[in-house]
């Protein structure tokens, strides 16, 4: 038995099926002109213009009646790193971002300097958040290695690209992605030798009272320097790790370190000491702030006023 009209309705879904979706962008020559313009744009408005443009364009695709289209698929590494480094020059955080989430996971420059000029400006500009995203993008691409440790800069005392980044992040309130960057295992050759971004992430964490954390780089730096040398004699890890200690109210912890430091040969700064006679006064730790007082006492370090 066949209902009426039973035919008739099979042959109407049979022209409505939906058609495939393009395996090609239909703005893939359009976006390349943009991307033409870019590269050639030699004025903060010109390049605004195209960035604009290239957005224009990616967003429209993602919307398209067509199917969702992802146009950034089509462009390579060194297209992607080219819209980023103009994004970043020009301060449009917009398109930066759009780009990292819609991107895809490689992004490469033609030169480490670029890369580590665009990380800079990023953290210098206050958005230390992109900086660690492009660097994470940086680590998976294979044609594109890392920065240098050690800065571009012709002096020797100023800070590596990572711990600009770690510093910024970690004044943001970002201690995880400091977390997440020191435990890249690309980075962990480099870092090793750069105490100071150990000494960055413990900040960071203590910070925000994450003692837990904290303590975990104090001891990962730790026993790596151990590995390699027969003493652990980094003051600025030994006083951060107390610092973060005192910030999270564990003033047991912060008075072991005080010992190892001792062991190590390592004298804790005033302003450490300070951190955690605060601590005490804070918790109303009368004999555990009065035993601190003894503690630099006997190591020769005089209190000051603390405002």
């Amino acid at each position: 038995m066949q209902w009426r009209g039973e035919g008739t309705a099979r042959r109407v879904v049979a022209h409505q099926q939906v058609p495939p979706r393009p395996t090609t962008p239909p703005s893939n020559s359009a976006l390349r002109e943009c991307l033409a313009a870019l590269a050639q744009a030699g004025d903060t408005a010109t390049q605004r213009r195209a960035l604009a443009d290239i957005r224009q364009r990616a967003s429209a695709a993602r919307k398209g009646k067509e199917g969702k289209i992802n146009v950034y698929q089509y462009l390579g590494p060194l297209d992607l790193g080219l819209i980023l480094r103009r994004a970043v020059a020009v301060g449009d955080w917009g398109i930066a971002e759009h780009v990292l989430a819609h991107g895809g996971d490689k992004v490469s420059f033609p030169t480490a300097a670029m890369a580590e000029a665009a990380l800079l400006a990023c953290c210098r500009e206050g958005k230390p958040e992109v900086a660690q995203s492009i660097l994470l993008k940086l680590l998976t691409t294979n044609s594109a290695p890392p920065p240098s440790a050690s800065s571009s800069s012709s002096h020797s005392s100023s800070p590596s690209i990572y711990t600009v980044i770690l510093r910024a992040l970690g004044k943001a309130g970002h201690w995880e992605a400091c977390l997440e960057l020191l435990r890249q295992p690309v980075l962990a050759p480099l870092l090793v030798e750069d105490e100071a971004c150990f000494e960055a992430g413990i900040t960071a964490c203590g910070r925000q009272g994450c003692v837990e954390e904290a303590m975990g780089l104090y001891d990962d730096f730790r026993a790596q320097q151990q590995q390699r040398h027969s003493s652990f004699t980094s003051a600025a890890i030994h006083n951060a790790a107390i610092k973060a200690c005192a910030r999270g109210g564990s003033l047991a912890r912060a008075q072991g370190i005080i010992r190892e430091a001792q062991q190590d040969g390592v004298l804790p700064s005033v302003a450490a000491f300070n951190a955690l006679l605060l601590t005490c006064g804070r918790l109303g730790a009368w004999d555990a702030g009065a035993k601190v007082l003894v503690d630099m006492k006997a190591l020769g370090v005089d209190p000051n006023e603390v405002r």
